[in-house]
């Protein structure tokens, strides 16, 4: 179980699988890269200190455009329904800004999937959207006058709007504990739900400052030997 949600100072993920990975003496050899898009986190996998021997990189990506433009350049990048995923397994497995991209009844079983595929530690990332409820602020932050972008586009989906590069939900860190907990594939997984990517933001009628951390990050891995 989480035991609260600690603060990330970072923008990015890779600074919690470098503590991760020095707390527990844990290094991977692949990398499965869920709703990899055009990041090219294949080229950070092939030169971090983090992995080791093969450094297998392999992402799954729904959009075919995309999905070919890896190819042409000498990416592994498979669409995630076909026959030769559904064994796939990598040690480190990410899925970062992709679940806010998921319709809410989908998510346990996105969720019990990529994690049952994990053998060493699974990183997620999705934005922080517990200062917001839809186009308001949320109780204890009704002077909050900003809106960030990916709540304007999730309004979008009242209209028809169910592209797959479309926000679908929107999570704030206790209902992502609650479906990590939810998928987790048996009592022997552990997992941690951050605050990350702090911003200030003043408003200069006030004068009003506010600290948000944008980002949620989490990382899930399981504890038992062997898992």
């Amino acid at each position: 179980m989480v035991t609260g949600f600690p603060y990330c100072p970072d923008r990015k993920i890779q600074g919690l699988l470098r503590a991760h990975s020095a707390a527990t003496g844990v290094q991977f050899e692949s990398c499965l890269d869920v709703g990899c898009g055009r990041t090219r986190a294949d080229t950070w996998f092939a030169t971090t200190d983090l992995a080791t021997g093969p450094r297998r990189y392999v992402g799954l990506e729904l959009d075919p455009e995309i999905r070919a433009e890896l190819l042409a350049r000498g990416v592994d990048a498979r669409d995630p329904g076909a026959p030769d995923v559904r064994d796939l397994r990598a040690d480190l497995c990410t899925a970062l800004e992709v679940i806010e991209h998921i319709d809410a009844v989908d998510t346990p079983a996105f969720l019990r999937t990529y994690l049952g595929k994990t053998n060493r530690l699974f990183a997620l990332t999705t934005p922080n959207c517990e200062y917001w409820d839809g186009r308001k602020p949320a109780p204890g932050q009704e002077r909050l006058r900003w809106i960030p972008d990916h709540f304007l586009d999730l309004t979008t989906l009242t209209h028809g709007d169910d592209s797959a590069h479309s926000h679908k939900q929107a999570f704030t860190p206790a209902s992502l504990a609650a479906a990590l907990a939810e998928a987790l594939p048996d009592p022997s997984w552990r997992f941690t739900v951050y605050r990350g990517w702090p911003w200030t933001l003043t408003d200069q009628t006030a004068p009003r400052s506010y600290v948000l951390y944008y980002k949620l990050f989490a990382l899930a891995w399981p504890t038992r030997p062997g898992s």
